[in-house]
């Protein structure tokens, strides 16, 4: 499973807990191992930010075709398998943890 985030900067979602609940998956390289034990899936966590690499939003036509059509209103979004589930926000925990199929809290 890929999960890509596509976000303008880092600022912009920097203290939400959704997105400190990816972006600690997506930091920690020991849960990715577990989950592929576990599970028996390989999970790769993107992260993209505009404001550093356009290169990832142009190659990627499904969220070049979103940026042309909504500009950066249609920022974050969510590419989850090379399919859009999710433009203008992000994962909720929740759904992140459904997804997944983990628990996930912070506290």
């Amino acid at each position: 499973m890929i999960i890509s985030y596509f976000i303008q900067n880092d600022k912009v979602l920097a203290e939400k807990d959704d997105y400190l609940a990816f972006k600690s998956i997506h930091e920690n390289n020991f849960l990715k191992e577990h989950y592929k034990n576990l599970k028996g899936i390989d999970l790769q966590t993107n992260i993209f930010f505009l404001e550093e690499e356009l290169s990832p939003f142009i190659n990627d036509d499904s969220v070049c075709g979103v940026l042309k059509k909504l500009d950066y209103k249609g920022l974050p979004i969510v590419v989850i398998d090379n399919n859009i589930e999710k433009i203008g926000s992000i994962l909720s925990t929740e759904e992140l943890s459904s997804l997944l199929d983990l628990g996930i809290s912070f506290q």
